[in-house]
């Protein structure tokens, strides 16, 4: 692993962090994870009371996320969070729905 790719998530540019998602980089895919995990968790909380369960809904969601997020098409590049945080948030609604509490 190279030093280079560790650092802040904060620091690395979304788009940089969705290419190499793309390309299935486990740092850039670690990135993606910790900048929005508690954005899933928030949304996961709405259909999933009990903490554990919540937990374990956003890492099934997030491995969905990971598995389809070549199918993300950056259109807008000013709009890239705006875009990324929809497609999460619709991922975790399916996720989250399709468990049982």
């Amino acid at each position: 692993m190279n030093n280079d790719k560790q650092g802040s998530t904060t620091s690395v540019d979304l788009q940089t962090i969705i290419f190499f998602c793309k390309a299935n980089e486990r740092v850039y895919q670690k990135m993606l994870y910790e900048r929005f995990y508690g954005f899933a968790l928030t949304i996961v909380f709405r259909y999933v009371c009990k903490h554990d369960k919540a937990m374990d809904t956003v890492n099934n969601g997030f491995i969905k996320v990971f598995k389809h997020v070549s199918t993300l098409e950056v259109v807008d590049a000013a709009d890239t969070e705006k875009m990324l945080m929809t497609w999460l948030e619709k991922i975790m609604v399916n996720t989250a729905k399709n468990c049982s509490n």
